[in-house]
């Protein structure tokens, strides 16, 4: 499969929790975002939790982004190298300290995963 045709086949995932706009996406040949979620606290804090499945029969490390984007507010980005078995999905957490201001705003999470020479992003 060609750089050109894995880029075209991402599908999108579009979840509603409370208002707020969630995306997720088919990011690679073999390990993908499964299922995004988040939620926010009393103090602010965005809390998502990203679920991402290696279909491959080996394991698969990449680099895991997350995006907390605030719609008329701020962008909050967190990295994280990853390492998923084969056949597996794993859970990942990423906390924004949002200010108490901007949660109310309508928000947006997006991820992004990177192996290789290759980055599938998810956008709406």
């Amino acid at each position: 499969m060609s750089e050109s045709q894995m880029l075209s086949r991402r599908a999108l995932l579009t979840l509603s929790c409370g208002g707020l706009g969630l995306t997720a996406g088919c990011l690679g040949p073999s390990i993908e975002v499964q299922e995004i979620e988040s939620e926010t606290t009393e103090a602010g804090t965005v809390v998502a939790l990203i679920a991402v499945t290696n279909d491959a029969a080996d394991a698969t490390t990449a680099e895991l982004a997350v995006q907390c984007n605030v719609l008329s507010g701020d962008t909050y980005t967190k990295r994280r190298q990853i390492t998923v078995l084969g056949s597996r999905t794993n859970t990942y957490r990423f906390s924004f300290d949002v200010a108490a201001t901007e949660v109310e705003n309508r928000y947006q999470i997006a991820a992004n995963i990177s192996k290789d020479r290759l980055t599938f992003l998810t956008e709406e």
